[in-house]
């Protein structure tokens, strides 16, 4: 799209901001959430813009993408209220990750961006699971994603093509814990380590009645 196309685009956006504000003013309705929602996505629209229109740009999309999600909460508080409670952090949280994963698929090299997009993308299901689970589901939400954020970049192919072998560890050492979390976490932890012992004892019983080859 030409820069004249995105002056236009930012110039009408700009003019609807502008009389939002105003209608709010004259009229005492409450349009300032709509106001300044709207000039938050304006600015992240600006960003994208930038971002597509030069390959070089890629860091545009840092401020892009948290503009738009916070910009989109800002119009959500204003039109429906009661979904921000549960949105709020998946909005705002998932949009600062979806700037890091966009980084990563414009430049592959990049492959550290990976690891905040995943973080970010874990944090806004954390918040989301705080809103409709219950208060201990957190903790092995956040490791499992961490977890599964690593077993991406071990994956994905790393710097020249290669795959990566490190990322492989606090992978595994993650999602151990997370599953020991969750089962903590539920009513299936209970019997967990019961079981856990019973079948170890089972092991060793095995081995010590075994018949020994000569």
């Amino acid at each position: 799209m030409s820069e004249s196309r995105w002056r236009l685009i930012g110039g009408i956006g700009l003019i609807l901001a502008g009389l939002l504000a105003l209608a709010s003013l004259w009229f005492e309705v409450p349009l300032a959430g709509l106001f300044w929602g709207l000039l938050l996505t304006l600015g992240g629209v600006a960003f994208l813009g930038v971002m597509l229109s030069r390959r070089e740009a890629w860091w545009a999309a840092f401020p892009a993408f948290p503009l738009l999600g916070i910009g989109a909460l800002v119009l959500l508080g204003s039109l429906a209220p009661q979904v921000t409670r549960y949105l709020g952090g998946v909005l705002v949280l998932g949009s600062i990750g979806v700037g890091f994963l966009v980084v990563y698929l414009q430049r592959r090299e990049f492959w550290w961006a990976l690891i905040p997009a995943g973080t970010m993308f874990t944090l806004a299901v954390v918040s989301l699971a705080d809103s409709v689970l219950p208060a201990d589901s957190g903790g092995w939400i956040f490791l499992a994603g961490l977890g599964l954020t690593f077993l991406a970049l071990y994956l994905l192919p790393g710097p020249g093509g290669t795959r990566m072998t490190w990322p492989l560890y606090p992978a595994v050492i993650l999602l151990v814990f997370a599953g020991l979390l969750f089962l903590g976490a539920t009513a299936l932890g209970r019997y967990f380590w019961p079981a856990a012992l019973i079948l170890i004892g089972l092991f060793l019983v095995y081995r010590a009645l075994r018949p020994r080859r000569v």
